[in-house]
């Protein structure tokens, strides 16, 4: 399974790195994502669901920090 990364900088040190795509480009982009999925998840009248979920590495640092929160604090 292939990834993208989600976020992407905009500034480092102050200077701007990005350059947004174009509005068609962007267009095009979100047409093929969609293309991607199947018709039974895409249809309005009981669509099949899609499961989405955290990768391994973010689901247990998430559950660490819930565990972390509720122990008792010492003192």
């Amino acid at each position: 399974m292939t990834h993208s990364e989600l976020l992407a900088p905009i500034f480092r040190q102050g200077r701007l790195v990005y350059q947004p795509p174009s509005l068609s480009e962007s267009r095009d982009y979100a047409a093929a994502q969609l293309a991607r999925f199947s018709p039974s998840i895409k249809r309005l009248v009981n669509p099949h669901e899609y499961p989405v979920g955290l990768e391994p590495r973010l689901h247990e640092l998430k559950n660490r920090l819930i565990r972390d929160l509720r122990s008792p604090t010492p003192g």
